[in-house]
């Protein structure tokens, strides 16, 4: 109104100028186009004190390297997501924000503050399931605010067939039966992670023989799948997967039968590999190698040792190496793999701390197979090289065991002493052990697991090699 009416008092072409520049302005207040530039974000830094954790154990989180450009305080914002979690931020003391709590006595200065554990720089919530967990932090300083975005995740858990009982995969903390398996694998006799998903399949023997059943890795329920032809095979032995995707059965009268193992088609019957008992032979586990790719087959009779088996056509190839001299009686097998520094193949390591002195972001991972494992259930581990030759005693394991039913190699041995775990049911117990067969003791909380468990696992059978993805951004 009072623009309308200077504009009626003053015509002048100056003053018109005048009133449009008026005019611009005031639409620039409302919405239109303004030259002043966004104010600069903080720099968001999310830390941590591991990016793999146990299930079972805590993500340590640190936001304390994030800075502001004005130089003032920092109101941090935590969350995660994974879907299948029902996990929470720990409290922490409201005086102290490092420390976690539950109740006031847990502060060494000041009170338990309830909700305060993911609004301050320090934050820590468990890994109740398999990863990944996307974590998120926002570091606000009261004009402006950044997010970092960093993916955390979970080491394989070790897993006990006789139903499925599970454990922290550097630790052996105890985590209970896993999911549903209490009722639905009762009395499993084999087990084995799917790569390309992480899921479980078991073998439960039934009246009729027996049945494969799939579980969640996350979850640990059954899964129903509709396409699933696996009860074709109607007395299941043992199970392997190979690097293509698929799974392989082996029934009880040799046939060992094909499945697709990955979406779509997931569980639908590919072929007959071929026969693998011929004559009297039998089987107790199969594997394929990792260097050529052959089936290899445990037969479980005394001095039988491993049979090898074109991968492509299931034709049989013979004893595999040295195996059938070296085992008294052979009832599995697994490949160690050496362990090298991430940053550098060259550089061997025990474990990462070895690797992060060189390169701070560098781990100790699983490289190329340097042995094969041969659990002999006369009471020893046998080691040979990938090929099946030079094989001998492993160690000392002999010392530790009585009669060993299975073995296999910890995929996240870069990070734990228990390179090799061993399960005996004759001790009740799972024995680990240092890459060399040497420093065997009981893995974890596993002494009180049953003298009924007849083979060890771990899901998902790698463990996950990549660091952390981040993407630091302003937030609206």
């Amino acid at each position: 109104m009072i623009l309308r009416h200077q504009i009626r008092k003053h015509l002048s072409g100056q003053f018109l100028f005048a009133a449009s520049a008026v005019a611009l302005a005031l639409a620039a207040g409302c919405g239109g186009s303004s030259s002043q530039s966004s104010p600069q974000p903080p720099d968001a830094r999310l830390g941590f004190e591991s990016f793999l954790v146990d299930i079972g154990d805590l993500f340590e989180l640190n936001g304390s390297a994030s800075t502001s450009p004005r130089g003032g305080r920092l109101d941090y914002q935590w969350s995660f997501v994974n879907s299948d979690s029902a996990s929470t931020f720990a409290d922490r003391c409201g005086s102290a924000p490092a420390e976690k709590c539950t109740v006031n006595a847990d502060c060494s200065v000041g009170s338990c503050a309830v909700g305060f554990g993911d609004s301050n720089e320090f934050a820590t919530f468990g890994a109740d399931v398999a990863g990944p967990y996307s974590v998120r932090l926002v570091a606000d300083d009261g004009t402006a605010s950044a997010t970092d975005v960093r993916v955390l995740q979970t080491h394989p858990s070790l897993f006990v067939v006789g139903s499925l009982r599970a454990f922290g995969g550097t630790s052996g903390t105890d985590l209970g039966e896993f999911g549903a398996t209490g009722t639905f694998a009762t009395g499993a006799v084999s087990g084995a992670s799917n790569p390309a998903d992480g899921n479980i399949f078991v073998i439960v023997p039934t009246p009729a023989g027996g049945i494969v059943r799939e579980f969640d890795l996350r979850t640990g329920q059954i899964i129903a799948n509709p396409n699933d032809e696996t009860d074709s095979v109607s007395d299941p032995q043992a199970l392997a997967f190979d690097g293509n995707g698929q799974l392989f059965i082996a029934d009880a009268d040799g046939t060992v039968s094909r499945f697709a193992a990955q979406a779509p088609g997931k569980g639908l019957f590919l072929g007959v590999l071929g026969d693998v008992t011929a004559g009297s032979e039998s089987v107790a586990a199969m594997a394929f190698s990792p260097v050529n790719g052959a089936l290899l087959v445990v037969d479980g009779a005394v001095g039988a040792g491993l049979r090898r088996y074109n991968e492509n056509t299931g034709n049989p190839q013979g004893v595999f190496g040295d195996t059938a001299g070296a085992a008294g009686r052979a009832v599995d097998l697994a490949f160690l793999s050496a362990l090298v520094c991430r940053h550098d193949t060259a550089v061997s390591c025990n474990t990462s701390a070895d690797c992060e002195a060189l390169s701070s972001a560098s781990k100790c991972m699983p490289g190329d197979a340097a042995l094969l494992l041969i659990a002999d259930a006369t009471g020893d581990v046998i080691a040979c090289d990938p090929d099946g030759t030079s094989c001998a005693s492993f160690g000392s394991v002999a010392a530790s065991v009585s009669a060993p039913t299975s073995v296999v190699a910890n995929p996240s041995g870069g990070f734990t002493d228990s390179k090799v775990l061993i399960s005996d049911p004759s001790v009740g117990a799972v024995i680990g052990c240092g890459a060399a067969g040497n420093n065997c003791t009981t893995f974890g909380a596993t002494s009180g697991v049953s003298s009924a468990f007849k083979d060890i696992f771990f899901a998902p059978p790698r463990t996950p090699t990549t660091t952390t993805t981040t993407t630091t951004l302003p937030t609206e």
